[in-house]
């Protein structure tokens, strides 16, 4: 993976990716503060859902759109009272 030197060199979807990828770590830790069976199920959905992320933002091996509806729309489907993968891709889409 590229070095924190070379951020400058990462697309705006790369560069979305890492922000989804930093706030699914910071809600699942907040989250598992309060570990019950529902967080429990949230935070290991929540780490599925981007535990590829780090390669993907290194290889781009699909569009960003299809890697958007495979992994972040499908946690946000089954938790919709969570944070929103696709709405923090979109929001720092638009914001880099």
């Amino acid at each position: 993976m590229q070095s924190l030197r070379n951020m400058s060199n990462l697309t705006k979807e790369q560069r979305a990716h890492l922000q989804v990828l930093n706030s699914a770590i910071l809600y699942a830790r907040n989250a598992s503060y309060e570990l019950n069976n529902e967080n429990q199920i949230l935070v290991a959905d929540l780490m599925d859902a981007v535990h590829n992320t780090p390669t993907y933002i290194e290889n781009m091996y699909c569009p960003s759109e299809e890697y958007v509806q495979l992994y972040y729309a499908a946690f946000d489907k089954k938790h919709q009272n969570s944070i929103s993968l696709v709405s923090t891709f979109n929001a720092a889409l638009k914001s880099a």
